[in-house]
């Protein structure tokens, strides 16, 4: 696969999995059970969903899920990287565990409610910055909606440093016009 101003996307052994029990009632949907994998190389993802939903609509949906994952922190860049509107000068390595629980609103307003990705070790260029550490830790809470991105609580944390952002919005309004807050520390 490719995206216009992207490096191609090519998979080892790509396999997708996916595991639902449900019921429906009439119009009425439920879930009972589901998950979904993703597998490639050493990379794989698992998406689980934690407790039943007893009814699924486009109106009111809430998927509470559990997601783990594992394997190489650019390979895992360069697929989301065209959804995410990443540049393609951004790169990252590092062996990657990912492990987080959220709240999937259909159709479009996900809930973090705790998350905690590790790399070991971890290099990062982008934006201007480059960062090499034998280990790095971020946790993460907070809330993606279209127009909107609040961080509850966010934590990034490496032998060398420590940045913490609380209370973070992202809005996109009107226009163009976006407004950003939160309050953020940094210790070196």
């Amino acid at each position: 696969l490719t995206a216009p101003g992207y490096p191609a996307w090519n998979e080892q052994r790509l396999i997708i999995g996916i595991d639902a029990l449900g019921r429906a009632d009439g119009l009425a949907v439920g879930l009972e059970q589901a998950s979904a994998g993703v597998q490639s190389g050493g990379d794989e993802l698992t998406l689980r969903l934690i407790e039943p939903v007893s009814v699924i609509d486009a109106v009111s949906a809430s998927l509470p899920i559990e997601i783990t994952g594992r394997g190489e922190l650019g390979t895992w860049l360069n697929r989301i990287r065209p959804f995410a509107g990443l540049p393609p000068t951004l790169n990252a390595a590092g062996a990657t565990t990912l492990n987080a629980t959220a709240r999937w609103r259909i159709p479009n307003d996900v809930e973090i409610v705790q998350s905690k990705l590790t790399a070991a070790p971890l290099r990062f260029v982008g934006y201007g910055l480059t960062l090499e550490e034998p280990q790095a830790e971020m946790q993460l809470a907070g809330r993606y909606r279209t127009n909107e991105t609040t961080i509850a609580s966010a934590m990034f944390t490496t032998p060398q440093i420590q940045l913490q952002l609380q209370q973070g919005l992202w809005r996109v309004g009107n226009a163009g016009r976006s407004e950003v807050g939160g309050n953020a520390s940094y210790r070196a």
